[in-house]
């Protein structure tokens, strides 16, 4: 790991998503050291480097970024001291409907301790191109300039947002990430293969949700459980609605949303909710309905009778992935190609 520089600058709090808090390995200083570096590169990257995102693709990864990897994975155990342990998961999400684009994402999950997580360990190879150019974002759609460099306390997913003058990293193509290590102790690499498509549910082929991707859909290993689904049209607006059946501390839960989304859009996520406050029957009042953000979930449509649901509750970060069937073979009158 290169040794920082402590520099008396003031940091840019919007730059920084990761709060400068006390690490269980990580001291104060190493922190505000590693960050105030950062910033420091950030601010001599040319403005024209930060306004183009060269490997994000917009709107193919949710907000925020799954930390449920899914599909190949390339993974090991980091260990930086004594109580700084964690472990680094490199995997793709296919994008759009060709098959042949995926992005590349970071995850982290703390094993021990705080562990500081910052691209100034970190290099990318590919081909004779070695370059530690590159920051990791949690932004998704590469419009914002951030980036994440401090401790963190629950699993992290992340972005590379490439900045090289001289080269351009293709995340689909093979690769090597390293993470550099204080000598005598060696650094870490990592070799991911190149993107294949026929790896992923649906050979990585995503489409735009249709009136005819509507129903209800289960995950076989999870009976009991399942969502029901309506894409349609509200006035010149394309909306796609979920009600998700599931429990918590056993009594059956429903989970429900809606949102409107763009023509030719792969993935859609969807801001859930929680009701409560009415009665049964005749004791029903819909002026006493009272509902609650819970958190959101993100579709995507891998073949006409499965799609792919991600989710995140707000209250704890708690979040998964589950690849889901339609519970009937089709619906009567319609046809799905």
């Amino acid at each position: 790991m290169p040794a920082y520089r402590l520099l008396s600058l003031t940091l840019l709090p919007a730059l920084l998503l990761a709060a400068l808090t006390p690490a269980a390995a990580a001291t104060t200083a190493e922190v505000r050291a590693a960050q105030d570096y950062t910033v420091t590169r950030l601010l001599q990257v040319k403005p024209d480097r930060l306004a183009q995102p060269k490997e994000i693709t917009p709107n193919c990864v949710a907000n925020p970024i799954p930390t449920s990897p899914q599909g190949p994975q390339v993974m090991t155990e980091v260990s930086r001291t004594a109580g700084d342990r964690f472990r680094i998961v490199l995997w793709r999400q296919p994008c759009g409907s060709a098959g042949t684009d995926a992005q590349l994402i970071l995850t982290f999950v703390p094993l021990q301790g705080s562990p500081l997580i910052c691209a100034n360990d970190m290099e990318l190879r590919q081909g004779a191109i070695t370059s530690d150019d590159f920051f990791l974002t949690r932004d998704p759609s590469g419009a914002n300039i951030d980036t994440l460099c401090g401790p963190i306390s629950q699993t992290t997913s992340v972005l590379i947002r490439e900045v090289d003058d001289t080269f351009t990293f293709d995340d689909d193509l093979a690769f090597s990430f390293v993470y550099e290590q204080d000598s005598p102790t060696p650094d870490v690499v990592l070799n991911v293969p190149a993107y294949d498509a026929s790896q992923y549910p649906g050979g990585g082929m995503l489409s735009s949700p249709q009136g005819v991707n509507s129903g209800s859909y289960y995950d076989p290993a999870r009976p009991g459980e399942g969502i029901f689904v309506e894409v349609g049209r509200a006035g010149g607006r394309r909306v796609l609605f979920v009600s998700w059946y599931t429990y918590q501390d056993g009594l059956p839960l429903w989970i429900i949303g809606n949102v409107d989304f763009p023509e030719g859009a792969t993935s859609v996520t969807v801001p859930m909710l929680t009701f409560s406050g009415t009665g049964f029957g005749p004791a029903f009042n819909p002026a006493q309905v009272v509902s609650s953000p819970w958190g959101q979930a993100t579709f995507r449509v891998i073949s006409c009778n499965e799609l792919s649901f991600d989710w995140v509750r707000t209250a704890d970060g708690l979040s998964g992935s589950y690849n889901y069937v339609r519970l009937v073979d089709g619906l009567l009158g319609t046809q799905c190609q």
